[in-house]
């Protein structure tokens, strides 16, 4: 706004809001991307599935894992079915 008033250039004010206005809608779409996976429900990576499935097996009372389903209820915390 001080740049194109200085300038006598009215047209600065609205292209600086049409660039913060594509800065917001960039920003939108990296963080969508981001939190998509975790809001639809991301599971557990292959490679822990299997450490989980090796860790309960050993277990005396488990003949063996069929299906492990799981979900991120938080980036910390995990729910295991």
């Amino acid at each position: 706004m001080w740049l194109s008033h200085s300038l006598k250039i009215p047209e600065l004010d609205g292209l600086a809001s049409v660039i913060v206005g594509l800065l917001l809608v960039f920003v939108s779409f990296i963080l969508a991307r981001e939190s998509r996976s975790l809001l639809m429900g991301e599971g557990i990576a292959p490679e822990t599935r299997k450490k989980i499935a090796e860790l309960a097996e050993k277990d005396v009372t488990v003949v063996r894992t069929k299906n492990i389903l799981s979900t991120y209820q938080s980036p910390e915390e995990v729910v295991l079915m």
